[in-house]
Formats: structure tokens, C-alpha cells, sequence
């Protein structure tokens, strides 16, 4: 089997890695396609690529300042403001018109049997319907944003999909794959075949000192994730007030360490750092949450899902993005830890004083956090699901055969 593999940025690539591993172990083939950022990190993962279009980060930077438009509530029945998910699906339809004939280009010419795409890169959607091959959307996490999304999306690709030859609009999936533990997903999204999370957070060098502990109580992890760390280091805004301030509250706490993973050319504009506040390179987080007890992170799914992954209590503070937003707010329903939402609560002292201990001392946080590590692993392996994938290709060969088409 054949599969195109296609993802809208780096942190939705990366809950994709281990489902490609997987059908690359069940001797599938798998390519994947993308931007060129998404594309160096797919190779970096051992996934044979594409690269599309000729931008390498800028669309993620104008799908952080877009979605910075969007202030409406995170959860799927929300009703958004009209005004900037229309501007938003306006600009959507721009980009998919400016690469969506190079995806078909290469699903023409690579015939796959199947396309794993990422929820709201609808070009998968789109290619997988042009050309009659079964679509399966792989989740990222605990986010609505592909509901809150589709149907303004939806109506501004209409005329598009209508000149591709799918009169009826943009496709919907034949299968969504969820990574995230049903407690933790966002309630009411369309149904989906569960997948055990395998965390994927990038390869690095593991520093010998991950093996140890030293003598303080505590230790914490403070994970900006891949969106975090472009925000805090925007030169038009002071994106590491709400890390200084944190980092000013553990530092009076002299019985716990906390490990910040900031690159060392992106260290300038978050000054000194308290004792207690260990500087270290960026490091797979999988890879170091063995030696901690809690995590602080930016609401990010990954930071959110490996935390989740290794059973410990977290305390999200928000970037101001809808999707941040959500995950934070159901790691809190969750009863996994702590989400301080509003700017106000991030920066005042008192509250982080109060959640950070609340994260580390009160047991329902850790008790919470482990009942959510034991759902994870008991959902089916990526080697499992894999299984499924293989019965919907098979079972679409008795489709139309498939169609070359050109965007108009």
C-alpha cells in the first residue's frame, strides 16, 4: 500500500510520525508532503519527502497571527464571530488555490492508495476526493479547531472544489484516527477510531544527566513547544513576561529545580534567571519527563498529550490562541492539573504561587494524571490501527478509477 502523507505544520506532523512508522514497519510505503519546515522535520523523523510550494516557515507564522484573530470560546459548539473566521477562511481559500495543483500533481503521479492527512490541511481532503483515494484525517490532540474551522472553510473553497469536479464541495474524511484519550478530547467531535498516543517530540542529543537526579523535592519542566517558542521570541510583543514571572514564583521555592529548554541563541530577550532554573538545549520532552514531577507549558497538544503520556500533573497558561485555550481548559476538566487562562491570572504572582502548589502537593492532580496515562495504553497501538487502514484501501478498489485533474 501506497500512502501520501500530508501535514499543515511541524506539531501536527509530529503525533502523525509513529502511525507512519508503523505502516513503514508493516511494509507500507510512505511519503510525505509539505511545506519545507514540515518537510526537514518528516525527514528528520526517517519519512521519506515532498516539499510543496516554495515557503518554509511563513505560513506557520500566518496561521499563528490568523488564528490570533479568532477570540471566540474553544469548545466545538461555539459560536464563532463572523468577521474573522470569515477573514480567516477567505485566506485559507488563498493558500489551498496556491498549492493545491502541485498536491495533485504529485498524487497523480505517485498514485497512492491512500492519503493520511492532518484535520484541517484540506488539500488532503481535497486531493483524496479529486482523485477517488481514500482520506483519513489524523487528529493532533485535544482541539476543536477542525470543527470550528470546517464549515467556514467549507463554503469559502466551494467554487474551487466545483472547478476540481467535486460539485458537492469539499470531501469529508473516510476515517479520523484520535490519538487522545477520550477524556481529555474535546466532547461532541465526530466519532473516531482510537489510537494509543506515542509520543514523537523531534530527536536530539539526551544530556548524561538525564539519568539523575539531584537533591531538591521537586522538579519541573517548563515546555514552550514548537508554537511557544516562535511566540516568546517575537520581537513585536514581550512574549517571555508570563515565563519571567513564573520563573520569579519557583524561584522562591528552594526545594524544587526547574529544567527550561530555550535554544541559546534564543536566551537573549528572556534575561537573567533565577537559581534554581536550569538552562538546557532543546531536548525530546519524552525524554526527560521521567526525572520530573510536574510540567508547565504554553497549552500546546504535544507538551499536553506526552505529559499526559508520562503520567504526570500539568499547569497550562495559554498562549492567546483559541486551540491553546481549549487543550488548557480540558486539562483542567480533566482534573490532570491546572489551567490558568486570562493574561491577568498568568502574570499575577499570587495565582502561579497557588497553582504551582497546587500541581505538585495535591494528589488529585497526580492521581488524575495517572488514571489518563492508564486510559492511553489502552488504546489500540498505531500497529493495530494500521490493520484498519489496510481494509479501507482494499476495500476502495472497486471505486471509479481515478481522475486527473487541475486546479482552476
Amino acid at each position: 500500500m501506497k500512502v501520501l502523507m500530508i501535514a499543515l505544520v511541524q506539531s501536527h506532523l509530529l503525533p502523525m510520525v509513529p502511525t507512519a512508522w508503523a505502516l513503514q514497519a508493516a511494509g507500507h510505503d510512505v511519503v510525505l508532503a509539505g511545506a519545507g519546515d514540515v518537510t526537514e522535520a518528516g525527514a528528520a523523523a526517517g519519512l521519506s519527502t515532498i516539499t510543496v510550494g516554495r515557503e518554509k516557515a511563513g505560513f506557520q507564522t500566518w496561521h499563528r497571527q490568523a488564528h490570533h484573530r479568532t477570540q471566540g470560546a474553544a469548545g466545538p459548539d461555539a459560536p464563532a464571530a463572523p468577521g474573522p473566521w470569515a477573514g480567516l477562511a477567505v485566506a485559507w481559500r488563498k493558500r489551498v488555490a496556491g498549492v493545491i495543483d502541485e498536491y495533485l500533481g504529485i498524487a497523480e503521479a505517485w498514485q497512492p492508495d491512500l492519503v493520511l492527512t492532518d484535520p484541517i490541511e484540506f488539500c488532503g481532503l481535497i486531493t483524496g476526493g479529486v482523485l477517488g483515494i481514500p482520506t483519513v484525517a489524523h487528529r493532533w490532540g485535544p482541539d476543536a479547531m477542525e470543527t470550528m474551522l470546517r464549515e467556514p472553510v467549507r463554503a469559502a473553497l466551494n467554487d474551487l472544489c466545483a472547478g476540481l469536479g467535486l460539485p458537492a464541495g469539499m470531501p469529508r474524511a473516510d476515517l479520523i484516527v484520535d490519538p487522545c484519550p477520550p477524556s481529555l478530547q474535546v466532547p461532541d467531535l465526530a466519532p473516531a477510531t482510537p489510537m494509543r498516543f506515542v509520543p514523537y517530540n523531534g530527536t536530539g542529543e539526551i544530556p548524561s544527566w538525564t539519568t539523575r537526579r539531584g537533591t531538591e523535592e521537586h522538579r519541573i519542566l517548563v515546555s514552550l513547544g514548537m508554537f511557544g517558542m516562535k511566540t516568546v521570541s517575537d520581537a513585536e510583543q514581550d512574549g517571555w513576561a508570563v515565563v519571567r514571572s513564573l520563573l520569579t514564583v519557583v524561584g522562591e521555592r528552594r526545594d524544587t529545580e526547574v529544567l527550561l529548554p530555550v535554544p541559546a541563541e534564543a536566551r537573549a530577550g528572556l534575561g537573567p534567571v533565577p537559581d534554581g532554573v536550569r538552562l538546557i538545549e532543546p531536548v525530546p520532552l519524552s525524554k526527560v519527563l521521567g526525572m520530573c514531577d510536574a510540567v508547565v507549558h504554553h497549552g500546546g497538544t504535544g507538551s499536553a498529550l506526552t505529559s499526559a503520556w508520562a503520567g504526570l500533573p500539568q499547569l497550562a497558561l495559554p498562549l492567546a490562541h483559541p486551540a491553546l485555550i481549549g487543550c488548557a481548559e480540558r486539562i483542567e476538566a480533566a482534573g490532570a492539573g491546572i489551567a490558568l487562562v486570562e493574561p491577568e491570572r498568568q502574570g499575577d504572582p499570587a495565582e502561579l504561587r497557588a497553582a504551582l502548589a497546587a500541581v505538585l502537593e495535591q494528589p488529585v492532580h497526580r492521581k488524575n494524571a495517572v488514571r489518563l496515562q492508564e486510559e492511553m495504553r489502552e488504546q489500540p497501538s498505531p500497529a493495530t490501527v494500521v490493520g484498519e487502514l489496510e481494509q479501507l484501501a482494499a476495500a476502495s478498489a472497486g471505486r471509479p478509477e481515478r481522475r486527473v485533474a487541475c486546479a482552476s
